[in-house]
């Protein structure tokens, strides 16, 4: 049974530890079958009141919509907290804050 049958996909498999390629025995995987799926969302929002630091890092915080992109109703009023820095941006709606997004080519700018 090759990778694809046993429903492992070979097309995130750097992201996977998992993931093996070649032919594979289901009696041999000792994780259960897992696709990573990156999901697209629009945060529209206005900011309330913020601060930039000495560093080049500011936080700002305000409420937004967001849209899911995937044909629900889009939430409103949502609460929303950001720290940017030189290095990345941290993302938080509501209750969830969201991995830190890091630069890789480019830069942030604080003004």
């Amino acid at each position: 049974m090759t990778a694809a049958h046993a429903g492992v996909s070979n097309a995130g498999c750097a992201a996977q530890a998992f993931c093996r390629r070649g032919t594979i025995n289901r009696a041999q995987k000792r994780t259960p079958d897992v696709v990573l799926k990156l999901q697209m969302i629009i945060v529209e929002g206005e900011v309330g009141s913020g601060y930039v630091l000495g560093d080049g890092s500011a936080t700002f915080r305000g409420t937004a919509s967001v849209d899911m992109a995937d044909g629900t109703m889009a939430w409103v009023e949502v609460p929303f907290w950001v720290t940017a820095s030189p290095r990345g941006l941290k993302l938080t709606l509501y209750a969830t804050e969201l991995p830190t997004a890091t630069v890789s080519a480019g830069s942030i700018t604080t003004e």
